[in-house]
């Protein structure tokens, strides 16, 4: 692990950011969560998990976490929507309730964007968000639970069978601004249940980002979830 210049920053952005995180019973997770990147830094080929990502690059580069971007025009992007799903669509890390599309749900499945699942406390959810992936020996995890703002949360109850996918769109247009963001996606299936779940990541040319994304799935008993991941991203 590194610590350096770079992650001094990320440290006093979250000071700055912390108040406009949604979900304030997260602010202790939040808290642990961003001391426990202070003190392991970035990961480095010495650790055995990174043996063969050297991170030095993006160690060394500036990245803003809490930059709020115009909404930009994505009808560009049209052709990534997978029809006849459920999606939820999030743009430079924020969710867009006008791209988003929730039709009809069986009973016992909820679909909601992060921002929306995160502001009540939920006993459940306390039990399952950033705790189906721990942050102890993991920063950049670490790192995601405490800039977290928006993503998916999908529960199903058990024998609940989705005959339609869901689909979170990732999609980044931040122009000249080097922007960060750590979505979170979370995925409970109870018992006999089942899924299909698509993530996409896109970005426009030219823009220049960080994707820091962590996705938790917990699966009962004879439940499957299928999860697909699609990469469009700029160079």
């Amino acid at each position: 692990m590194t610590q350096n210049d770079t992650t001094i920053r990320i440290v006093e952005s979250f000071e700055q950011a912390k108040g406009g995180l949604p979900g304030k019973w997260l602010a202790p997770a939040r808290a642990g969560a961003i001391d426990s990147f202070a003190a392991a830094g970035f990961p480095t080929p010495r650790s055995e998990a990174w043996k063969y990502t050297n991170l030095n690059r993006l160690a060394r580069a500036e990245f803003d976490p809490h930059a709020e971007l115009k909404q930009s025009d994505i009808a560009h992007w049209a052709h990534l929507f997978i029809h006849d799903c459920d999606r939820i669509v999030i743009v430079n890390g924020r969710f867009d309730v006008e791209l988003s599309t929730i039709g009809k749900l069986p009973a016992g499945v909820t679909v909601s964007p992060l921002s929306e699942a995160v502001d009540d406390i939920d006993q459940n959810l306390e039990k399952e968000l950033a705790c189906i992936a721990p942050d102890e020996g993991a920063p950049l995890v670490a790192l995601n639970t405490a800039f977290m703002r928006d993503g998916l949360v999908l529960r199903l109850a058990a024998g609940v069978i989705l005959d339609r996918p869901v689909q979170v769109v990732h999609l980044i247009d931040s122009g000249d601004v080097a922007i960060a963001v750590h979505p979170r996606t979370l995925v409970v299936a109870g018992d006999n249940s089942q899924a299909v779940i698509v993530e996409t990541f896109a970005g426009s040319a030219g823009s220049g980002y960080w994707t820091n994304a962590v996705t938790e799935i917990r699966v009962g008993r004879n439940a499957g979830v299928s999860h697909v991941k699609r990469q469009s991203e700029s160079n």
